[in-house]
């Protein structure tokens, strides 16, 4: 949504949009700096939680599958849900678990979804 500072809860967006990477050739310390100026723990949480589920369901930017982490305290939450391209079927799964816990969470979440899916799932979804 154009201008929106926030999406509102029931729109999931694409899995680990709006992360953003810094490559450089070299080292290079001033470079280094301004980017873990850019970097925010919770966000980098957050993306590799997203980035285990991905992995897990070896999902890749065709896979039609959204998904919104978020973090409260010291619980982290991954929602995600994929769609049937041929069809108006969706799956929708969520989960939480402790920060330090992320990346075994969306681990976890992509393994109960695959146990949901059907053995040619890649076919439909």
């Amino acid at each position: 949504i154009l201008g929106a500072k926030e999406l509102p809860a029931n729109i999931l967006p694409a899995l680990t949009q709006g992360c953003l990477a810094l490559s450089t050739a070299k080292v290079n310390p001033e470079l280094i700096e301004i980017a873990n100026k850019l970097s925010l723990a919770e966000n980098e949480a957050c993306f590799i939680c997203e980035r285990a589920f991905l992995k897990a369901l070896k999902g890749d930017c065709t896979t039609p599958i959204a998904g919104r982490c978020t973090i409260k305290g010291e619980q982290i939450t991954l929602v995600v849900e994929l769609f049937a391209r041929v069809s108006a079927e969706t799956l929708k799964l969520s989960g939480t678990k402790n920060v330090a816990l992320g990346q075994a969470l969306g681990a976890e979440l992509a393994t109960e979804m695959l146990q949901q899916l059907p053995q040619n799932w890649q076919q439909k979804y």
